[in-house]
């Protein structure tokens, strides 16, 4: 099922970091295999991105 709408990198500088790492490289900082999960944002209804 796909999340539609307006994606915001999150507010905490290391998670966007590792995020956008992932996205470019297929892997988290270190070579490690992780789970990227996109969802909507209760408060804000923004699309998030997390590990």
């Amino acid at each position: 099922m796909a999340v539609d709408g307006e994606y915001a990198p999150s507010p905490v500088p290391w998670v966007a970091d590792e995020v956008a790492h992932i996205e470019d490289t297929g892997t988290a900082f270190g070579g490690r295999a992780v789970v990227l999960l996109t969802h909507r944002g209760r408060r804000t209804g923004l699309v998030r991105k997390t590990r």
